[in-house]
Order: structure tokens, then sequence, then C-alpha cells
């Protein structure tokens, strides 16, 4: 088994990191779209890296849930970037709020609750392509990145 890497939006910005931390490690691309993961997967799985693809509503708990058990299917997570999101040109006000504010903090929540019970294991880092912040829970590093 692998280091995980969980990846949300497996657009332009979740491929860049994936490849700038996902070298030697399993990578889990998960999007609201199967065939945006499924896509991603294959670029990256072109360029060298293990890849797996899932669906994964953001804004949905039992989604993440799934995703979670996906990733530890693949050995410990070690990583997880949120490079999901969506842009007031993208949606309208109650898209966004569900996705980027009411979506992260599921996110942050099932994967935080998960890193308690060994899901995710010491040093690692959630990196956030929403906004800029850095945050530290524990062991666990939070990073937000501007997109």
């Amino acid at each position: 088994m692998k280091d995980v890497v969980a990846v949300i939006g497996a657009g332009g910005i979740g491929q860049a990191v994936a490849r700038r931390i996902g070298a030697g490690k399993h990578v889990v691309l998960a999007d609201l779209r199967i065939e945006t993961a499924q896509a991603a997967a294959k670029i990256l799985e072109n360029a060298g890296f293990e890849t797996s693809a899932t669906q994964a509503d953001l804004a949905s708990r039992e989604s993440i849930r799934a995703l979670i058990e996906h990733a530890r299917g693949f050995g410990p997570i070690r990583n997880l970037v949120n490079a999901a999101g969506v842009s007031p040109s993208q949606a309208p006000v109650a898209a966004i709020l569900k996705v980027d504010l009411y979506g992260t903090s599921v996110l942050l929540a099932e994967f935080l609750m998960s890193s308690r019970g060994r899901w995710i294991t010491g040093s690692d880092f959630l990196i956030d392509g929403g906004t800029t912040a850095s945050y530290f829970y524990g062991d666990l590093q939070y990073l937000k990145a501007t997109h």
C-alpha cells in the first residue's frame, strides 16, 4: 500500500498540485463530474503517476465519507487537496455558499474527524484552492491558496 493524496476538484489546479506532491503516492482524483476525474487520472497516469478516479460532491457529507473510504483502500491518506469551488461567473450565490462555504466545512470536518481516527496520519497537510489563509489543526496543516 502506498501513501495517498486525495484531490477534490480534478481541474487544472488540482492536477498541478497533484503533480507537485503526488510522486511515489497513489493520487485519488475526485470531482463532481466523474468524467473530469477520469480524464485527469488518465493525464496523470500518462505522466507516470498511480491514480484512481471517483465522483464526489463537496457539499454532501455522504459523498465525502465515500471518498475517504475509497482513498483508504489504497493506503494511508497523507494529503488532502481541495481545488473544488465555484465563482460568481459560474453559479448563483446559493450554489456558491453550498459548495465553497458549507462544502469546505463538511470536507474539513470529515477529514479532520477521520484524522483523529488515524485515517489521515501525522505530519500531513490539507490544501484548499479557494482563498488565501493557512491554519494548523494539530499535526495537520491546512493551506489555502488563491486561484
